[in-house]
C-alpha cells in the first residue's frame, strides 16, 4: 500500500520541477523581448532626432515692387531681406510703403517662385495691405502709408509665408507725386509727359484732359511705378462711358474726357466732356479680292486682321497657280477701294500681307 501512495507523490514532484523550469524560460524570453524593443526605440528615437536637424536654407531672398525710386528691377542688395537669427528659416526687412506701393518677395535674383499678396498670413493692422497687380501671383499693395516690418518664414519649405508689420508713418515722404495715363495711345508709357495730369486748385487731386477714342485702354499710374487701372474706379460720367477689360480701363464712347485722381484713395474718377475735338481716326477695311472670290472686294472671309504691330494687318490662305488678286480698302465695311496691283500667282504658296 505504501508503494502505490508514494508515485503520485514523486509524478507530483516532478512536475513542479517542470513547472519552474518553463516559467524562468518565459520570464527570459519576457526579459530579452522588452530590452530588444527598448532598443529599438531608442533607436528610432534616435534617427528621429537625427532627421529633424535644422536645415539652413541658403537662397538670397529680396524684396522687390514700385516702393522708393521703382526696385523691380532688383539691381542691387539694398532690399535684400536678413536673416532673422542663426538656426531659423526667418527672414525681415523693414521699409516704407506709401499708399498704393505695391510688392513681391523673390530669390536669388529670379522671379521664378516669387511669394506675393496669397503668402500673407500675418497683418498688423488688418486690411493694411490689398491684392495688387500681376499674372499668376498678384503682387501685395499698400492700403495705408507707412514704415512696415516684413518677415518671411520658410520653415515649410513647401508653404513659406510672409507677416506684415506698420510700426508707424513713414520715415521719409516723397514731396512729390507724378501721375501719368500709360495705354494703348503712347505704347503704355508710364513716363510719357505728354499724359502727365496736372495738381487741381485741390490739393492732393490730379487731372487731365484728353481726346480718347472707342477701343482705347489705359491705366493711371503712380511715378512712374504704381499702376492702377479699373479696380480703382470711382465715378463714371455718363455711365458705361468706360467699361473694365481685363482690369485696364476701355473707352466705350468716343469723346473729349476728364480723367481726374484723388491721391489720398487713389480714386479715378472719368467724366465726358462732350465730343472729342480731334475727330476719330477712321477704321480701315483691308480686303482680298480676285478669281478666288469672284473679285468681291467686300467680301469679309478676305478680310485682314489687324496685328499686334498697329497698322500692319494679315491674312493666310492656300493659293495656287494661276490664282489672281488685288488687296482693296476702304473705310466703309461694305465698300472698298483698289490700293494695289494685280497679282498672279505662280507655283508657291503664299502669305499675304499688308
Amino acid at each position: 500500500m505504501k508503494k502505490l501512495i508514494l508515485l503520485p507523490v514523486l509524478l507530483l514532484a516532478l512536475t513542479a520541477c517542470g513547472g519552474t523550469s518553463s516559467s524562468s524560460e518565459v520570464s527570459s524570453s519576457s526579459q530579452a523581448s522588452s530590452s530588444s524593443s527598448s532598443s529599438e526605440a531608442s533607436s528610432s528615437s534616435s534617427s528621429s532626432i537625427s532627421s529633424s536637424e535644422f536645415v539652413a536654407d541658403t537662397r538670397v531672398w529680396s524684396i522687390v515692387g514700385s516702393f522708393g525710386t521703382s526696385n523691380w528691377a532688383n539691381a542691387g542688395t539694398d532690399y535684400d531681406l536678413t536673416r532673422v537669427s542663426e538656426g531659423v528659416n526667418q527672414f525681415e526687412i523693414t521699409l516704407d510703403l506709401l499708399l498704393g506701393d505695391e510688392f513681391a518677395i523673390i530669390h536669388d535674383r529670379s522671379w521664378t517662385g516669387q511669394l506675393g499678396y496669397s503668402s500673407i498670413n500675418v497683418m498688423d493692422p488688418a486690411d493694411c495691405m490689398i491684392e495688387g497687380g500681376g499674372f499668376a501671383v498678384k503682387n501685395a499693395q499698400s492700403a495705408l502709408a507707412g514704415n512696415y516690418h516684413v518677415v518671411l518664414d520658410t520653415t515649410n519649405a513647401f508653404l513659406p509665408h510672409i507677416a506684415v508689420t506698420r510700426l508707424g508713418d513713414p520715415i521719409i515722404v516723397p514731396t512729390e507725386e507724378f501721375w501719368r495715363l500709360a495705354g494703348t495711345f503712347n505704347a503704355w508709357n508710364a513716363a510719357d509727359d505728354t499724359h502727365l495730369l496736372e495738381e487741381t486748385s485741390t490739393a492732393g487731386r490730379y487731372e487731365i484732359v484728353l481726346d480718347l477714342y472707342i477701343d482705347d485702354q489705359f491705366k493711371v499710374t503712380k511715378n512712374g511705378a504704381s499702376w492702377f487701372g479699373s479696380e480703382k474706379i470711382g465715378t463714371v460720367t455718363p455711365e458705361g462711358a468706360v467699361v473694365d477689360a481685363g482690369g485696364n480701363i476701355s473707352v466705350a464712347m468716343h469723346g473729349n474726357y476728364s480723367i481726374q485722381v484723388v491721391s489720398s484713395t487713389i480714386t479715378i474718377n472719368i467724366t465726358r466732356i462732350g465730343d472729342p475735338i480731334v475727330a476719330p481716326p477712321e477704321e480701315q477695311f483691308w480686303r482680298l479680292a480676285g478669281t478666288i472670290n469672284a473679285w468681291n472686294a467686300a467680301d469679309d472671309a478676305f478680310l485682314f486682321v489687324e496685328t499686334a504691330t498697329a497698322g500692319t494687318f494679315e491674312f493666310t490662305l492656300d493659293l495656287y497657280v494661276g490664282d489672281n488678286f488685288k488687296v482693296e480698302t476702304s473705310t466703309s465695311p461694305s465698300m472698298a477701294t483698289t490700293r494695289s496691283r494685280s497679282f498672279l500667282v505662280k507655283p508657291l504658296l503664299l502669305t499675304s500681307r499688308v
